[in-house]
């Protein structure tokens, strides 16, 4: 491998993944890494737990490689083994009742969600739940919509009301949905902008299966540590001053040539501040919550009855606002995965509300979540354009384009480490931006690449080819399960023939009705017909899943 032409010595303060990641990247091309970090361990995999012999992640870490694919990258050039698993869902009213669940139908590496039923309220429920799958598919088509300033860049709230979605779909249903997924509050999720959240809803709802890493975060920590030979736990980091020198609590100060800060963007502004001070304004904008998530086994925090009980259930909160409640069923979903049994029933809950047994806890841990907001999506850019002013950089998963999760810290640990002069050990996804000539140009902080266009680019680019859908071709299908041929040919006609022809049906219906009966009456008429359409599907699947 090439060393960089001037080895610096950089200090990394946080190991989370981002920290990992970049400490990692840099220590391979060859700069002199030390790690600070305040806990007494790995700071991914600090607050873990053992239970019945095996090691439980907390919190649960799952992804998909279409949402993910410098995650993906990294687990592959690590030898991380990963394991597919079905997450299907439940929704549960506060007294217990579910009102809205669905099973996985697994097709190769794809799963398609199967309602349990579509009685009652249900089917506006699931007509609503396609409209947002078939709008994110849509959106995904037209990537000038996504990028900011677009016509998608507004509150997800906004968004819903704009476009009629039900009630009891926002409020019961998808803002739980998204407050889980995104570890915030229902009022937060719904002030995330419509584009990210569309985008991530298509990634996740049209790409392969969520998959863990086998081994747990730990197997991660340990990979990603094994040649750093400078790290110093237990050092929580005070300041850094203008000569790039790091001060612990303690008094003790180490002098580096550069540092990479990878902590919540609010404890970054604060140690910043001296050194980079129009940095630290930029990230004293991104805004956090706080979550707490408990390992245990009391079944308090389930559906009343155990047969509708899934991988991960959902509990939306009594007044709409606060924090919805996620449940999830480690053994069914360690079950369907990694193989792992417990002895007996074991739960990870974020933000319980019934009061669990504390005899029943085996572990409790806060964390602190970045948010995304319409405001600080665009804070993201000003972020990279100002990395490494004072020779101070930061990761996390704020400092990256799109949903604030695991693929952001790995996404700016790469795009740091090479502009520190790092050579990547192996090919990431690029940001690349077109031309209006045609030609392209790299997003990224390395000398010659155009900084501050990060998120343009992440909307502008399917980087993990997920919607990249080519004409299936017999001779490279051979030698692959029938499911995979099933599934590229349903794929590429779904989403290159029959989703533009959709569309513009839709579009020309809803004009002529519209222009016919009135806004109003065409809307009930609109609905109707997809509540028709909807309860045949559903119905249909479900007497093939009681077949097989």
């Amino acid at each position: 491998m090439d060393l960089p032409e001037k080895p610096k010595h950089v200090a990394v303060i946080g190991s989370g993944l981002a920290g990992l990641t970049a400490a990692y990247f840099l220590q391979q091309s060859g700069h002199t890494v030390e790690l600070f970090e305040r806990g007494g361990s790995a700071g991914m995999d600090l607050a873990s737990v053992d239970v019945d012999g095996h090691r439980v992640d907390v919190p649960f870490r799952v992804f998909t490689p279409d949402y993910y694919p410098c995650l993906h990258s990294l687990y592959m050039h690590l030898g991380i083994d990963t394991a597919a698993a079905d997450y299907s869902l439940a929704f549960t009213r506060p007294d217990g009742s579910t009102l809205w669940s669905y099973t996985n139908l697994s097709l190769d590496d794809f799963q398609i969600p199967i309602p349990d039923s579509v009685s009652g309220e249900r089917l506006a429920i699931v007509r609503d739940w396609t409209r947002l799958l078939f709008a994110s598919a849509c959106a995904v088509r037209s990537p000038h919509e996504l990028r900011p300033f677009g016509p998608l860049d507004m509150p997800m709230g906004r968004y819903l009301a704009e476009n009629h979605y039900g009630d009891v779909f926002i409020s019961g249903v998808l803002l739980p949905f998204l407050g889980s997924v995104f570890t915030c509050s229902v009022g937060a999720a719904a002030g995330y902008p419509a584009n990210a959240v569309l985008h991530f809803v298509a990634k996740a709802a049209f790409g392969s299966r969520l998959r863990k890493a086998r081994g747990g975060v730990s197997e991660v920590c340990r990979r990603l540590l094994r040649d750093q030979n400078k790290v110093r736990y237990n050092s929580p980091v005070a300041r850094i001053t203008r000569d790039l020198c790091v001060v612990l609590e303690d008094g003790n100060e180490h002098q580096f040539d550069a540092v990479v800060v990878a902590t919540p963007a609010d404890t970054a502004a604060c140690l910043v501040a001296d050194v980079a001070p129009k940095l630290a304004q930029a990230l004293s904008l991104i805004e956090y919550e706080d979550a707490c998530v408990v390992t245990h086994r009391d079944s308090v925090v389930m559906p009343t009855r155990p047969e509708t009980w899934r991988g991960v259930n959902i509990m939306g909160c009594p007044t709409g606002c606060g924090r919805a409640m996620a449940s999830h069923w480690l053994n069914y979903v360690e079950a369907t995965s990694t193989g792992r049994a417990f002895a007996s029933p074991l739960f990870q809950t974020v933000d319980p509300r019934p009061q669990i047994s504390a005899d029943r806890i085996a572990a409790a841990a806060g964390f602190h979540r970045s948010l995304l907001s319409v405001d600080s999506q665009h804070t993201v850019n000003d972020i990279h354009r100002m990395q490494g002013q004072g020779r101070v950089w930061v990761v996390g998963a704020y400092a990256a384009p799109g949903v604030p999760l695991l693929e952001g810290c790995v996404r700016s640990a790469a795009d740091v480490a090479v502009g520190l002069g790092s050579k990547l050990p192996f090919d990431m996804p690029k940001l690349e931006r077109k031309r209006r000539n045609g030609s392209t140009y790299e997003i990224g902080l390395a000398p010659g690449m155009v900084r501050g266009e990060a998120v343009h680019a992440f909307y502008e680019l399917d980087a993990a080819g997920t919607f990249d859908f080519k004409r299936p071709r017999l001779a490279s299908l051979q030698g692959r399960a029938l499911g995979h041929w099933v599934r590229a040919w349903i794929a590429w006609l779904a989403f290159i023939v029959i989703l533009p022809a959709l569309a513009s049906i839709l579009a020309t219906t809803s004009t002529l009705l519209v222009t016919a009966l009135g806004a109003s009456t065409a809307h009930r008429v609109k609905a109707s017909i997809l509540d028709f359409f909807l309860y045949t599907l559903c119905t249909l699947c479900l007497a093939i899943r009681k077949i097989y």
